[in-house]
């Protein structure tokens, strides 16, 4: 059986992780596949909420 959930495209959470090693400040951020071009890309992790879904569940 599959569910299916809808989104809203307009509003997304994001997380932002720091971190330092004593020298420099690092942000960690996830590599995707870029479905049209084939491509890596890198971004920060999170997603679009869903539309049944409040900003603090998410």
């Amino acid at each position: 059986m599959s569910q299916q959930f809808e989104l809203n495209s307009n509003i997304s959470v994001d997380c932002v992780i720091f971190g330092f090693d004593g020298e420099k400040l690092n942000v960690l951020l996830i590599e995707e596949k870029d479905i049209g071009q084939g491509m890596l890309r890198k971004r920060l992790p999170g997603d679009l909420i869903l539309k049944n879904e409040s900003l603090d569940d998410a």
